[in-house]
């Protein structure tokens, strides 16, 4: 039971991991592109632009589209708003 308990929080903090290393990259990016605009280097990295609003477009799409799975499963399983005494 305790190793189940255990196993379930380590695959909780692994989700984390994934979500908080995914917006560590838009946020790299948006500091790159911000850096060159504002050092008047973004002549040399017009041909870049588009690709980069293309990622940040399907990056967007894709965390609304997690965000509808996530409340799909939620309403679906009935889990409620309040966290479970027995996760604490």
């Amino acid at each position: 039971m305790h190793f189940a308990h255990l196993a379930n929080k380590l695959r909780k903090v692994e989700e984390t991991n994934t979500v908080c290393r995914s917006t560590g990259v838009f946020a790299a990016i948006t500091l790159a592109v911000h850096v060159k605009y504002t050092r008047d280097q973004w002549t040399t990295w017009s041909n870049h632009l588009r690709a980069l609003m293309l990622l940040g477009c399907l990056g967007q799409l894709a965390a609304v589209c997690a965000f509808a799975v996530y409340l799909t499963l939620a309403i679906s399983q009935h889990q409620g708003s309040s966290p479970d005494s027995s996760v604490l």
